[in-house]
């Protein structure tokens, strides 16, 4: 059995005292079988270029990002439609799925950024919890459970264009629950979660 473990975020840097933002990619090549553990937001870091006076366009925080290697750079991971803003091609889904261990936004924070399509791994008290925190909140940033494209448009009844709300432009994740020392696969590798 072969196992790599890749840290992108929540294990480095000592000296700047890195904080939260776990994100770690699971590849077990014997298995065929890679997956993301987390994808955290780093709120030490976030805040220095989302807050006032600064705050960018949600289309435009891939690039940030990418910049300040704030999130894993593993192709074909992040949201459609933010992608084809950015100019580039959607690929077929790289990884097998994202396991999240719990609702915290160092562990969770960048779940908005990530495709539709890459099924996401949690147990069903998080996704309740990221649920009301989704509903109640008014920042992009924390649409956790459904991808809405503020790019979509159709045609209005004069024949021009006009945008989707966001409710007609809502694209629902690929969730798929597990419970507590009730044993699931993803990929070949069996997990067995307690909690």
């Amino acid at each position: 059995m072969a196992v790599e473990l890749t840290f992108f975020g929540g294990a480095g840097n000592q000296e700047q005292g890195e904080l939260g933002g776990v994100q770690l990619l699971v590849n077990d090549s014997g298995l065929d079988t890679k997956f993301l553990y987390e994808f955290g937001q780093r709120p030490d870091m976030t805040n220095d270029f989302h807050g006032f006076p600064y705050r960018p366009q949600s289309y435009q925080a891939l690039d940030i990002y990418e910049n300040l290697q704030l999130y894993a750079a593993l192709p074909d991971i992040f949201r459609h439609d933010y992608e084809l803003h950015r100019g580039k091609k959607i690929g077929p889904v790289p990884l097998d799925g994202m396991l999240l261990s719990h609702w915290h936004f160092d562990h969770n924070g960048g779940l908005p950024l990530l495709r539709h399509d890459l099924p996401i791994y949690m147990h069903s008290l998080h996704k309740q919890g990221m649920y009301v925190w989704q509903e109640t909140s008014s920042m992009p940033s924390t649409r956790f459970l459904d991808v809405r494209n503020p790019f979509a448009y159709t045609r209005n009844k004069e024949g021009g264009h006009r945008y989707f709300t966001e409710q007609e432009a809502s694209i629902g994740r690929d969730i798929r629950l597990f419970e507590s020392e009730v044993p699931f696969m993803i990929g070949n590798i069996q997990i067995t979660p307690y909690l």
